[in-house]
């Protein structure tokens, strides 16, 4: 398997890991959400194999607190150099049957670490972000902004999985 496509695997659970956020604001609304990327992540090379442009659309299910039950779909957008990832653009649909709220990231920083083989082997990303619109049992969550940490835990090479 060629480094790209490694690369663009990695992605693609950055993206998804995002959703796994323990959200802070003026209360904490903690959660967690099992995951998995819709299609093939696009990897748009910008001047080699090692810096370029990820788009991954994801799926996820919530469980706990308030958003319980939520499903959430969304779309990344992410620059990757080698290690270091930042986020261009990222937006997240949480939908319960009896409300809806739409996340928008603010700002991401990744970094990924790799192997002695070369591949990558896992990550850390820190995001900020906003719910910027929401309705019924979710309209709590309207106009909070929030923070959180992710860690990579597991085998990054499966497309769905569950990080708390």
């Amino acid at each position: 398997m060629n480094h790209g496509m490694r690369v663009l695997r990695l992605v693609a659970m950055l993206a998804m890991a995002l959703l796994t956020m323990s959200v802070v604001a003026q209360s904490k609304i903690a959660f967690t959400s099992t995951c998995q990327k819709v299609g093939t992540p696009s990897w748009d090379p910008i001047d080699s194999l090692d810096h370029g442009l990820s788009v991954t659309q994801i799926t996820c299910t919530v469980a706990g607190g308030m958003m319980e039950g939520a499903k959430v779909t969304g779309t990344m957008i992410q620059e990757y150099n080698k290690d270091k990832g930042v986020g261009i653009s990222g937006i997240q649909i949480f939908r319960k049957p009896d409300g809806i709220a739409v996340w928008q990231a603010n700002s991401e920083a990744i970094t990924v670490s790799f192997g002695p083989d070369g591949r990558p082997n896992g990550f850390r990303l820190t995001a900020t972000g906003a719910f910027k619109w929401a309705t019924g049992s979710l309209a709590s969550v309207a106009g909070r902004s929030t923070t959180h940490t992710v860690q990579s835990v597991g085998n990054r090479d499966v497309g769905e999985w569950t990080i708390n």
